[in-house]
């Protein structure tokens, strides 16, 4: 299945990769309960440290039993699969909205790379939050794995929404208002010749949208980009 994808391990789509920040999950060492009680009293002829050391270890072990599935499993977020109505997978498409094809004279209009660098810190600063909650008993580690897995998704459907750069060429909004005012227009080499005429002589474009990864449903866009993006938690390979 391909994959496009906002993980703990970075970003990937068959041959496209691009290594990000890992997202800490847990680390814990019990090491410090040595620490707890250093005045060792007897009493009955029992070492009260080790009784202290005894439950706070059985605690620690039903907190460890707690956060077991969180150090097994990877959140991700992007478009984990799919395929466009002639059998293109949306994640081939969005690789190529992502770093660009130079070859096609097509741009990278990143969007999976910058929701991740803008909102890092969020994601990170929530799964902290989560680990701690799960620990105490106050959340399920599935529940906290859905809500930032939720949480990514939503920012990557945000910034598809809002990316503007690169702008559009003259002649593709052209097309796309053409395209909503004849539902059955086909793009051709004769069409895209008519739309840089209609570009030169000052036509209307119908009132095109301009956003370069959101084209209305009336232009010919299918918004399966952004429907695509969707999350899960997967097994660490």
């Amino acid at each position: 299945m391909s994959a496009i994808s906002s993980t703990s391990d970075g970003l990937s789509s068959n041959r496209y990769e691009h290594r990000g920040h890992l997202i800490p999950i847990f680390r814990y060492s019990s090491r410090f309960l040595k620490k707890l009680n250093p005045h060792r009293s007897q009493t009955n002829g029992i070492d009260s440290s080790n009784v202290r050391e005894l439950y706070m270890r059985l605690n620690l072990d039903k907190i460890n039993e707690r956060l077991q599935p969180l150090k097994e499993k990877v959140i991700q977020a992007g478009i984990l699969g799919g395929q466009y109505e002639d059998g293109t997978n949306i994640a081939y498409v969005a690789a190529i909205q992502e770093y660009g094809a130079p070859a096609a004279k097509i741009p990278p209009r990143p969007f999976l790379s910058t929701a991740a660098a803008d909102n890092q810190k969020d994601w990170t600063k929530h799964l902290g939050e989560g680990i701690a909650a799960v620990a105490a008993g106050q959340l399920t580690a599935e529940d906290l794995m859905e809500a930032v897995g939720s949480l990514m998704a939503a920012d990557i459907q945000k910034k598809i929404s809002e990316i503007n750069a690169p702008a559009l060429s003259p002649i593709t909004i052209m097309l796309r208002g053409m395209r909503s005012h004849d539902r059955n227009l086909k793009v051709t080499g004769k069409t895209v010749g008519e739309a840089a005429q209609r570009v030169a002589e000052g036509l209307t474009d119908y009132g095109a949208t301009t956003k370069p990864l959101v084209p209305a449903e009336a232009e010919g866009g299918t918004g399966l980009l952004l429907k695509s993006i969707s999350h899960n938690a997967v097994d660490k390979s």
